[in-house]
């Protein structure tokens, strides 16, 4: 005969199907597999669209999408390594809008200690005075989570991470930028994210359902550029013709680098002489340097650098945006996260000091490489100093010893005597301040080393 269930069990199922408390489940591969009706309540997702999604520590500001929610649900990766976690979330309602609530993480070990599941549970934040603080990876978690809701409400895309003032207006430029079909040019350091950039306009844009298609100037040679301009231009393009698309959007890395043959195909492509531009192609450019001094120097032509001008957006270098640098790092951080099985916080706060006082000559592109270096080489629950890459410490240490000393000018005669001064004294010590020997080695009599020992101040010892 079956046994009946006690009743302190059929109340343990009771409370976690109930909406009162908001409870979910993870299995040992951080896939949902409970998910109660308090959790529905507060998050306005069903049961049924989050069981059996893999829940990442990553971010994602769209909310229509199911991996918002679970990437706020993913405990951070210290509860992967056995520890009890509570973590100040915002939690994303599915309708809009989000819940501050403090998620209790409680992993669930077998009897040989490894984690078999790992308990959730959401709870009011408590009072301020019993706050728990988060962790400086929890908390960039949290930050920029809620960052790229705001971007992506205000701007429409949350691949765009800045917040400071000069992102705020690339991320109005850019957006500006979606809704027109005018060139653009973006300017830039090596290692800004121009191309980047470029992708994101294309594909919030109404070149969005065709191709992306980018060529480097200076990469290419002449006769591989024009004829993947040509065929671009005419709606055609190698790269894309296999897949079905029609090219949408052109973008030329490096253009100061083109042919001027080429660049006057592209001014009369797109209409530079006052005609109008008769290709359903966005074009898009790329330089490091002032175009208008690029005109001077006829490493543009006027046509094609008028007709570039239209909009053009100015990415700042890394070192200007310091206030950005945390939140850039997290980003990186998470993206190396996203369908891995590997799982990492975020950066502590030591890496994150280094990083301040780092001058990134390459910008974006070597926060990236260095991320993915140390995200790689990391096996705690955050990247540490140890986990940096070696050409990273090394490129500090060079950053730290400073310029040659200048040496003041100081009057000759002063100059003169302070070199002498210590001549004089080498002599002495060499001969054990033997005047005699001394003299010998200085090729002087006696006499006047004597005379010069009196004038420059050195002492007289015994022979």
């Amino acid at each position: 005969m079956k046994k009946k269930p006690s009743r302190k069990r059929r109340k343990l199922a009771d409370w976690l199907a109930s909406e009162g408390t908001p409870v979910f489940l993870l299995d040992a591969a951080r896939r949902i597999v409970f998910f109660n009706a308090g959790c529905e309540r507060l998050t306005g997702w069903s049961a049924e669209d989050v069981v059996g999604e893999v829940c990442e520590y990553t971010t994602d500001g769209d909310q229509t999408a199911p991996r918002t929610l679970t990437g706020v649900l993913c405990p951070p990766p210290e509860v992967l390594h056995g520890h009890v976690a509570q973590v100040p979330v915002y939690l994303p309602h599915k309708t809009g809008g989000t819940r501050a609530r403090l998620l209790h993480f409680f992993p669930l070990t077998d009897p040989a200690g490894q984690i078999e599941a790992i308990l959730g549970i959401a709870a009011a934040l408590p009072e301020a005075k019993a706050r728990v603080e988060p962790t400086l990876a929890q908390r960039l978690h949290a930050e920029l989570a809620a960052l790229r809701l705001s971007l992506r409400q205000r701007f429409g895309n949350q691949s765009l991470v800045g917040h400071n003032d000069a992102m705020r207006r690339v991320l109005r430029q850019v957006h500006l930028a979606t809704h027109s079909e005018v060139p653009v040019l973006l300017i830039g350091e090596p290692g800004t994210g121009k191309e980047h950039v470029a992708r994101v306009i294309h594909s919030e844009g109404p070149t969005k359902p065709r191709a992306f298609v980018p060529l480097d100037c200076r990469l290419l040679p002449a006769d591989r550029l024009a004829e993947a301009i040509t065929r671009a231009v005419d709606g055609e393009h190698p790269e894309t013709a296999a897949a079905g698309l029609t090219p949408g959007t052109l973008y030329l890395a490096h253009v100061e680098h083109l042919p001027r043959e080429l660049q006057q195909q592209i001014a009369q492509a797109f209409g530079a002489d006052g005609t109008p531009n008769r290709h359903r192609l966005r074009l898009i450019a790329a330089t490091t340097v002032d175009p208008w001094t690029a005109r001077e120097e006829d490493r543009l032509r006027d046509d094609l650098c008028h007709l570039l001008t239209a909009l053009t957006i100015a990415l700042p270098p890394l070192r200007d945006r310091l206030d950005d640098l945390p939140y850039l790092a997290q980003a990186f951080v998470e993206s190396f996260n996203r369908d891995s099985e590997k799982q990492v916080g975020g950066i502590s706060e030591s890496v994150l000091d280094q990083f301040r006082r780092y001058n990134w000559p390459g910008n974006l592109d070597e926060l990236r490489s260095v991320i993915q270096e140390a995200w790689s080489a990391c096996s705690e629950a955050v990247i540490r100093p140890t986990d940096l890459p070696f050409r990273f410490r090394t490129g500090m240490d060079a950053q730290t010893v400073g310029p040659p000393r200048q040496l003041l000018p100081m009057p000759l005669e002063e100059y003169l005597a302070a070199v002498e001064k210590e001549h004089i004294q080498q002599a002495l010590e060499r001969s054990r301040y033997n005047k005699t020997k001394a003299a010998e080695l200085l090729g002087i009599t006696r006499p006047r080393l004597y005379r010069r020992m009196q004038a420059l101040g050195i002492e007289d010892r015994e022979d």
